[in-house]
Formats: structure tokens, sequence, C-alpha cells
């Protein structure tokens, strides 16, 4: 609210109405003056991991920060700015249910009526989860505002004005300041494979090693079975072989170490951080 100076998160909002994470501290008014802006955002709905975020327009990259080292250097939103800081907060639980869908079985199009509007649900992208009926699907493209392409097959035909429910099971992010301005922030992410469904569809394992998968598969055959000689062997073909894939891959898939002294004394405010982070080629 501009007019006290105090800032407040909504929990929830309705067309002309909404609800505070704390009661109203200002004076009471009809006119009073107030600014909107979001801090948190969802990302992609097949993200597994998190690498790297970039702005754009300060040209560098994100700092990360831990939820606890984050809410003790910053208990409270006093400014908008640039966003300089990133904090995962974990995965949103929200759903989108609007209009109603129909299909054919057998088929890879879910038909949306009634206006579900599905290009404009933030959020809603490939690997999001859709349930019709008793039926769980994942999405792999939004086609338009009345057409979803999904991976699976639909199981039976979806008779037409079916309800849905959409699960937006998104990793959600902080940026701190809240951004002013529209910015871009690309980022980076290793993501959730999609599923394999049909005879046809293809791991992206890469093929030298897709003996991995199957001996993957053998080594919990094995153990079900209680064969420990063929288990301990299985697992031992299946660990050398994803030794050899991550050692083929580990110039892409990174992380960064941060070391430090358990017993320096800090600020409260500060954040067990690198100085510097470069930027992946």
């Amino acid at each position: 609210m501009t007019s006290d100076n105090e800032w407040y998160t909504f929990t929830r909002t309705a067309a002309t109405t909404g609800t505070l994470d704390r009661n109203y501290e200002g004076t009471t008014s009809t006119t009073a003056d107030y600014v909107i802006f979001q801090d948190i955002f969802r990302t992609h709905g097949d993200v597994n991991q998190l690498k790297l975020f970039r702005n754009l327009g300060q040209q560098r990259t994100f700092v990360y920060a831990s939820n606890s080292e984050f809410d003790r250097a910053v208990p409270t939103i006093t400014q908008e700015s640039e966003p300089r800081i990133g904090v995962v907060r974990g995965r949103d639980t929200s759903t989108y249910s609007t209009g109603t869908v129909s299909g054919t079985a057998g088929a890879k199009v879910i038909t949306g009526a009634a206006s579900p509007a599905w290009t404009s649900v933030e959020g809603l992208t490939r690997g999001i989860k859709i349930r019709v009926e008793n039926q769980t699907y994942t999405i792999n493209t939004i086609d338009s505002d009345t057409q979803i392409t999904i991976y699976e097959n639909l199981a039976t035909t979806i008779s037409a004005g079916t309800a849905y429910t959409i699960n937006l099971n998104n990793i959600l992010v902080q940026f701190w300041p809240p951004p002013a301005d529209s910015i871009g922030v690309p980022y980076k992410y290793i993501r959730i494979m999609p599923p394999l469904v049909n005879d046809w569809d293809e791991s992206q394992v890469p093929e030298k090693y897709h003996r991995l998968i199957i001996e993957g598969g053998l080594k919990r055959a094995f153990m079900y079975q209680f064969d420990s000689a063929k288990y301990q062997l299985a697992k031992a073909e299946f660990n050398e072989g994803l030794l050899l894939m991550k050692a083929d891959f580990r110039q892409t898939i990174d992380k960064v170490n941060v070391l430090g002294s358990s017993d320096r004394i800090r600020r409260q405010d500060a954040f067990l951080l690198p100085l510097n982070l470069g930027t992946l080629s």
C-alpha cells in the first residue's frame, strides 16, 4: 500500500477482492493507492532440477539462496528493483478445471469446450498432469485454447461435457527484489524424461547406454527373486555403465560446491554463497 508504505501478500484473490496474509495495519480508506508486484513464479512442468537463471537486463546470473538463509536476510519485502537472488519455494499445489473436455479412445488429443483458455494458464506446460474421470495423462503440448496433446493414448472415449482437473505441480521460484518492470528470465534445467508409452518410443538415454535400462530392470527383478548372485552381477554391470555415462556428460551436468569454515562467525544477513557464478555454454 503506497499510502502506508506497507507490503502485504495475497493468499487468495477474486475479481474485486483479495485476502491478505495478515491483518491490514493501515488507516481505513476507500481510496488508498496501491501497487501490485509479483515475486513468485512457476517454472515449466517438466523441471526436475533447476541449474541457472539469467537476468538479461543486467547481463548476469541470479545468486541462489536457501529458504532459511533468505528468510533471515529478508524478513519482509521493502523495495522493488532488478531481481538479483532466486529462492526455490517448493511446488505449487493448485488445480485448474475451467470448462469441459472430450476425446476419442486411442487418440492423443483432448479437446476443450466452454472456454478452458489453456494457453492463458500460467505454468500449464509440457509435463503437467491432467486427470479425466479415473485416468491421469501427461501433457505433451498446449496446441490452442481448446486443444491439448498428451503422451499417452486415451484409455476410453471421453464424452462431451466431461469434467477434468489439471494439477499445476510446478516448482515455484521467488525473486528478490521483486521486479519493478516486466523482464525476461531464461533458465536452464534438467528435465523429467517423458513417459515411454508406445512400442516405438525412444528413450532419451543416449543410445550407447540403452543397455542400462535392461541391466537396471534385471537388477530389480533378481532382487525380487532373492537371487543374490545374479543380483550382484547385474548391479555391478549397471553401476559400471552408470559411471561411464556420467563421465561422458560430467561437463554438462554440473554442480556448485560452496566451501566454508564451520566455526566462522558470520552476520545473520550474510549468504553462504559463491561470490561469482559463470554462465554455462
